[in-house]
């Protein structure tokens, strides 16, 4: 094993404590955003609304199709991105104004843009 690097501790409180202030304040924010009921808005189903909610939670930060997917089903999905992208399409639809701040990065996840 390579003394480089630290080994990383099994605990998720430990890995936690092991974060900068700013860093660890924004997992938890997010993990709280995934938890989170989200609010209602108008227009949007659950599911719809869930992944508003937590991409705007993240602050601008990317989030993953597999998290995202995830957290709104309650389970792991064979096709996270498909789940995803099509959430999105109904969004764009429905209620454009906020799908103009919801960006894609095509294969990987998507984040919100103020």
């Amino acid at each position: 094993m390579d003394d480089f690097f630290e080994p990383i501790p099994a605990d998720p409180m430990a890995r936690l404590a092991q974060l900068d202030e700013d860093t660890r304040e924004h997992v938890i924010g997010l993990a709280l955003a995934i938890h989170d009921a989200p609010p209602h808005l108008d227009g949007l189903n659950r599911g719809e609304a869930k992944l508003v909610h937590i991409v705007r939670r993240a602050g601008g930060c990317l989030v993953t199709h597999e998290c995202i997917a995830e957290a709104i089903s309650g389970r792991v999905l064979d096709d996270p991105r498909r789940n995803v992208y099509v959430r999105l399409c109904h969004i764009r639809k429905k209620r454009p104004d906020l799908a103009e701040h919801i960006k894609p990065l095509p294969g990987v996840g998507l984040r919100w843009v103020a």
